[in-house]
C-alpha cells in the first residue's frame, strides 16, 4: 500500500492526472468522428472530456486555499502574499510562455492584427475578456489558464474579506454567499449582455453569445469555490483512517465516481444551472466530494494513485497545454480516419498520447522544472516570515 508522502494530499495527483487524460480524450473526439459514431456508455463518457476543465478548477480551489484556511485557523493571519503570487508565477509562467510564443510562430500569428491581439491577451492573460481572443486559434485551451490566473488574484482577496468576519463560520458563510450572488449575477448579465453587444457595436470586444461572456471568469468561479469548500471540509476532519479494509470514505469515493460515471454514461445531466456550465453546482461538489474521501480512504486512495497517476500529474500541465497542438499536427500527416477503421484511430491516438507526454517531459525538464528548483532554492535561502498580520479569529469548535 502506498504511503502518503508529507505535504501532498492523497488523491489530488489522482484528480489531477484523470482530469488531463478525460481532456485528451475529449478533445480526440471532437477530432475523430469515428468515435462519435459509435454508441457506447464508456465512450459517452470519454467524449465528456471537457468536464475535466471543471475538476481542475475545484482542484485548484481546494489546493490553493488550503494555506489560506490554514493561517486562517491558526489565527495568523494572510499567508505571505509575495511568496503565493512568487509561487503561482513560477508554476503557470514559464512553460506557459514558451508554449505561446513556439506555437504562436508556427502558426504566424504575429503576422497579422489580431493575431498579434491574440498572443499580446495570452501572455498578459487577459485573452479571455475579448470574444475575437477568448479561444487562440492555435491553441484554444490556453483560455482556461487565462481564466485560472484570474482565480488566483480572486482567492487573496476572498480571503481578506474571510479575515474581517473573525470566526471560521462567518468565513464559509462569505464563500457560499459568494457562490449565491455569482449564481444570482450571471442571469442578468446574460440579460442584459444583447442590449450591451447593440450598444457598444462591436462583435469583436462584445458578443452577447460568446465564451467570453458565457463563461467568464467571474461565473467560473464558483468551480473554484466549491474547492474552497472542500478544503474547509477536508481540514475539519480527522485524519486519514488506516488500514486494509474498506472504510465510509472508500464507499463515499466509490457512490460519488459512480454518480459522474453514471450520468455521463447514460446522457443524463446532474442537476444543476445551465448558465453556470459544467453542471454546477452537483459536478464540481462530486469532485470536492472525491478531494476531501480520497486522502481519509483506506484502499481506494493508495491503490489509484500508483506511479502512473503520480507521473501523469506531474507531466499534467505540459499535457494539457501541448497536446492539442500535437493532436492537430498528426492530424495532417495520419492517414484518414474517416473511414470508419477504429484500429486507425486508436493507433492514432496512443501515437498522440506519447508525443504529447514527450513534449510535456520536455518542458517539465528544461523549463518548468528549473524555474522549480529556482524558486525553491530561493525560498530556502531567505529569512522573511511566512505570515503577515491581520485580525484574530476564532478557531472552529
Amino acid at each position: 500500500m502506498n504511503q502518503q508522502v508529507p505535504n501532498r494530499i492523497l488523491g489530488a495527483d489522482t484528480i489531477r492526472a484523470l482530469a488531463t487524460l478525460w481532456v485528451f480524450a475529449g478533445h480526440l473526439f471532437v477530432l475523430e468522428p469515428t468515435l462519435k459514431a459509435i454508441d457506447a456508455p464508456a465512450l459517452r463518457v470519454l467524449n465528456a472530456g471537457y468536464m475535466g476543465v471543471a475538476a481542475f478548477f475545484v482542484l485548484s480551489g481546494f489546493l490553493l486555499s488550503m494555506p489560506f484556511w490554514r493561517s486562517y485557523r491558526s489565527g495568523a493571519g494572510l499567508p505571505n502574499l509575495k511568496t503565493y503570487a512568487r509561487r503561482r508565477l513560477t508554476r503557470i509562467v514559464p512553460e506557459y510562455v514558451v508554449c505561446v510564443l513556439v506555437l504562436a510562430v508556427i502558426a504566424g500569428a504575429l503576422t497579422s492584427k489580431w493575431g498579434l491581439i491574440q498572443v499580446a491577451g495570452c501572455l498578459t492573460f487577459t485573452n479571455t475578456l475579448l470574444p475575437a481572443t477568448y479561444m487562440p486559434t492555435w491553441n484554444p485551451p490556453l483560455w482556461s489558464i487565462s481564466i485560472e490566473m484570474a482565480f488566483y488574484l480572486m482567492l487573496p482577496l476572498v480571503a481578506v474579506c474571510m479575515l474581517r468576519l473573525r470566526s471560521v463560520m462567518g468565513a464559509r458563510v462569505c464563500v457560499v454567499a459568494l457562490m449565491a450572488l455569482i449564481a444570482l449575477a450571471q442571469p442578468i448579465l446574460l440579460w442584459a449582455a444583447p442590449w450591451l453587444e447593440q450598444t457598444l457595436g462591436n462583435e469583436s470586444f462584445f458578443n452577447a453569445a460568446s465564451s467570453a461572456t458565457t463563461k467568464n471568469a467571474v461565473v467560473l468561479f464558483s468551480h473554484f469555490l466549491i474547492g474552497v469548500i472542500a478544503a474547509d471540509i477536508y481540514l475539519s476532519r480527522s485524519p486519514r483512517l488506516t488500514g486494509r479494509r474498506f472504510n465510509r470514505y472508500d464507499l463515499l469515493v466509490l457512490a460519488a465516481a459512480a454518480t459522474i460515471i453514471g450520468s455521463l454514461a447514460t446522457a443524463t445531466a446532474l442537476p444543476g444551472l445551465g448558465y453556470m456550465h459544467y453542471q454546477w453546482p452537483t459536478f464540481p461538489a462530486l469532485i470536492g466530494l472525491l478531494l476531501v474521501c480520497l486522502p481519509r480512504s483506506a484502499v481506494l486512495g493508495p491503490w489509484i494513485e500508483g506511479r502512473f497517476i503520480r507521473s501523469t500529474a506531474t507531466l499534467s500541465y505540459g499535457l494539457y497545454i501541448w497536446h492539442i497542438p500535437i493532436l492537430y499536427g498528426l492530424k495532417h500527416v495520419w492517414p484518414t480516419t474517416s473511414d470508419g477503421r477504429i484500429s486507425l484511430v486508436a493507433v492514432y491516438a496512443l501515437a498522440a498520447l506519447a508525443c504529447s507526454y514527450t513534449a510535456a517531459a520536455i518542458s517539465y525538464r528544461l523549463v518548468g522544472k528549473p524555474a522549480l528548483d529556482c524558486m525553491r532554492a530561493r525560498e530556502t535561502k531567505s529569512s522573511a516570515p511566512t505570515t503577515v498580520a491581520a485580525m484574530p479569529c476564532k478557531a472552529a469548535a
